[in-house]
């Protein structure tokens, strides 16, 4: 679904997210964290995303899609997920044997995988395709919403930050040097089996300039190090520094300690 923005009008909530300019913002979204990014007195977002690493891929242009239906009339949904192929062919992303496994009439339709290679996906489901629950995902990237006179616009955030999905958003100085920095944690491993888990992100720290530029830090200069399907974290001051509680799926928690220093003797250290 999109990116949606609720204001209380008379005790109601009512949906203004197009007033806001949060149009073809349909993305995987994981996270949202308010703070005041700018130090403009008003709140803006930070929001975790799949990333732009991933298997699949994302624009305003050409937008990822799955449609759902029970096309084999067997009782249960079918999914399809589709992307574009060169300029307006909508295709599947899963191949005949694959495709034929979920609905059999598929290899009844295509003899060989060269005709099957050579159809869209409205050729392949029929009409059917018409009434099936049909979504769509523009956005993949991690960004921040910065908040101006009351509209948000979209900044996406660097590179490093879009290496996996993003489950968890620290927004704290943790380097003590007066600006606010942003620490970044998640990957996806549960995944079904066809697709590859989203685990390249080690967790990053973005440390504050000034003027909503931040610099990521590589775990050997910040000490951060999180390469786990990270599902949580969160700061706790202890001795008057930072240290930061890190929950993770199936596995046990990490505690980081320290300051946060971009040298190449790290100031977070993994407490024992």
């Amino acid at each position: 679904m999109p990116i949606k923005i609720f204001e209380n009008k008379q005790g109601k909530l009512q949906d203004v997210s197009a007033e806001y300019g949060m149009q073809m913002t349909e993305g995987w979204w994981n996270k949202v964290v308010a703070d005041d990014l700018d130090e403009d007195g008003d709140q803006d977002l930070i929001l975790g995303n799949i990333g732009e690493n991933y298997k699949f891929k994302a624009s305003s242009e050409k937008p990822f899609q799955v449609y759902a239906k029970d096309f084999d009339s067997n009782g249960t949904n079918d999914i399809f997920l589709a992307r574009y192929y060169k300029e307006d062919q909508l295709v599947p992303i899963r191949g005949k044997e694959c495709t034929s496994q979920q609905l059999p009439m598929i290899a009844e339709k295509f003899a060989t995988y060269l005709s099957f290679a050579q159809s869209d996906l409205p050729t392949i489901l029929g009409k059917d395709i018409e009434n099936a629950t049909h979504k769509k995902a523009h956005l993949f990237s991690s960004v921040m919403l910065i908040n101006e006179n009351g509209k948000f616009n979209i900044k996406k955030l660097p590179t490093d930050a879009q290496l996996s999905a993003v489950m968890s958003i620290l927004v704290k100085d943790f380097d003590n040097d007066g600006k606010k920095d942003i620490l970044l944690s998640g990957n996806k491993f549960d995944v079904e089996v066809e697709t590859t888990p989203a685990d390249a992100s080690p967790g990053v720290v973005m440390k504050g300039l000034g003027d909503l530029n931040f610099k990521p830090l590589k775990s050997f200069e910040s000490g951060f190090f999180v390469p786990y399907n990270v599902k949580d974290m969160h700061a706790i001051k202890v001795k008057n520094e930072w240290t930061i509680v890190v929950g993770i799926n199936n596995d046990r928690m990490r505690i980081f300690s320290g300051i946060i220093k971009p040298t190449r003797n790290p100031g977070l250290a993994l407490a024992k």
